[in-house]
């Protein structure tokens, strides 16, 4: 049973030996509610398993994990961000206030759900998702502008093929922002590529 309405974390019971899981609140997934406790809440992630005994099909839990998220709200923007993504890097968070907010859920969070959490952990995975950023170029470009640029070769160059089997160039791979913005500006001072823009990449790094 997933509860609501509270609009803050509240804890997560599974009772193994009754096959029962109660999560009294998850808090607010998406919310302009800015007070300390209601601006983020958490994702519940559970696995069953189906057995047959005797003949007879089963279903029960087999795990039960938590993921906490936090949102930022900027005028009337909203933008969730995992926890997992952005405790250790939060350079898409500009505002020193906002990065001292996420800490602090991140902390009371924590706090609460370890304590008070009854076999129901955060949830670990076998790899780490790293945030890359690379330069997107301008769509529908010709292919040979682009080998031939001499500050793009410098970045590095990725192409991949959409879902309509077109190419699209990607320059760089960044693991800080302000790396990333610094060579859009480079790309747009010493090429013809005005449109290019930054995005994110997630890539999985298996751990060791």
């Amino acid at each position: 049973m997933i509860g609501a309405h509270p609009h803050v974390l509240q804890p997560m019971v599974w009772n193994k030996n009754a096959d029962q899981l109660i999560a009294y609140s998850l808090g607010n997934f998406v919310s302009g509610q800015r007070p300390r406790y209601r601006d983020g809440g958490a994702m519940l992630w559970v696995e069953l398993q189906k057995v047959s005994r005797q003949g007879i099909a089963v279903t029960s839990i087999k795990k039960a994990q938590y993921e906490l998220e936090w949102v930022q709200k900027w005028n009337d923007d909203f933008k969730m961000f995992p926890l997992r993504y952005f405790d250790g890097d939060t350079t898409l968070i500009k505002a020193k206030s906002m990065r001292e907010a996420l800490a602090l859920f991140s902390y009371d969070s924590r706090a609460l759900l370890d304590k008070h959490n009854v076999n129901i952990e955060e949830k670990q995975t076998t790899k780490i998702d790293t945030m890359v950023y690379s330069i997107k170029l301008n769509e529908f470009e010709v292919d040979s502008l682009i080998l031939e640029s001499p500050i793009l070769k410098f970045y590095g160059l990725e192409r991949f093929n959409n879902e309509n089997n077109e190419s699209q160039w990607y320059a760089g791979r960044f693991y800080d922002y302000e790396l990333a913005r610094k060579a859009l500006e480079d790309i747009y001072a010493k090429t013809i590529f005005r449109r290019s823009r930054i995005v994110r990449r997630v890539e999985l790094e298996e751990l060791e």
